[in-house]
């Protein structure tokens, strides 16, 4: 199911990721941990986060948990 079907049927969820951030507050190795209903949000969650960006910290920052809502409003 897409995410746009998902939002014609009312659908909610939410997707736990872990990513690593780069020293340059780039995001690398998106991956999906855990998603409910499954099928449904996950690529638009990962193509969601790995476009982020956070502060520059000059360090790898490895296994970061991260999650993202899909709520209707």
């Amino acid at each position: 199911m897409l995410f746009r079907s998902a939002e014609q049927q009312q659908i909610e969820g939410k997707v736990t990721l872990s990513i690593t951030i780069m020293p340059d507050g780039s995001v690398r190795d998106v991956r999906v941990v855990n998603a409910a209903p499954r099928g449904v949000f996950e690529d638009s969650a990962i193509q969601s986060v790995a476009r982020w960006r956070y502060k520059p910290s000059g360090v790898i920052r490895t296994n970061v948990i991260v999650q993202i809502d899909f709520v209707l409003s």
